[in-house]
């Protein structure tokens, strides 16, 4: 074995000289976090929407959390999408978390992986392989159309058992290139 020292890509170009040829806006963007909870009503059922944040389909999506307060059965999962603003249609309904166990939930992703605590072990993301996408990518478009979603969670199996809470975290940034 031996000592290495590596340098991503981006620091690899801009040490170059003459100047590289990465474009520094995504690794210099600034990352922003938006949160918002709402409240869950013991007996909501399967199907029920919970819409947390609005965003624009140009941003970058970096990040999100997932976190509840013991509302559903060991079994109630969620998913997590965009939908239409202003009350309207799903547009997909799992492209951000797809199945997720919400029973005490806590759920961290990051641009492609979940690392879930507690009772949730590992869960995959659903619509995300490790690249940066923008949200119309995620949303499934071909282009940009310049829209607004909604982030909305949806319960998907097993009706709320309790009164409680999700608080929605994302980490996302305005600049840079989708990779």
């Amino acid at each position: 074995m031996a000592v290495v020292n590596l340098k991503s890509g981006t620091l690899t170009d801009l040490d170059a000289d003459p100047y590289g040829k990465s474009d520094p806006g995504i690794s210099r963007a600034p990352v922003l976090i938006m949160q918002e909870s709402v409240s869950i009503t013991s007996g909501d059922t399967a199907a029920s929407t919970y819409r947390f944040i609005r965003v624009r389909s140009n941003w970058l999506f970096v990040g999100q959390t997932l976190e509840s307060t013991d509302c559903m059965t060991a079994e109630g999962r969620v998913d997590v999408g965009l939908f239409t603003i202003n009350g309207g249609a799903v547009i997909d309904a799992n492209c951000l978390m797809d199945g997720v166990d919400n029973s005490d939930a806590y759920v961290h992703t990051n641009a492609g992986t979940v690392s879930a605590y507690g009772a949730l072990g590992h869960v995959e993301l659903a619509g995300l392989d490790g690249d940066l996408k923008r949200f119309w990518q995620l949303a499934g478009e071909s282009s940009d159309p310049r829209l607004e979603y909604d982030i909305v969670a949806t319960i998907t199996d097993e009706d709320a058992d309790a009164n409680g809470t999700m608080l929605y975290t994302l980490l996302y940034t305005e600049k840079g290139a989708a990779t």
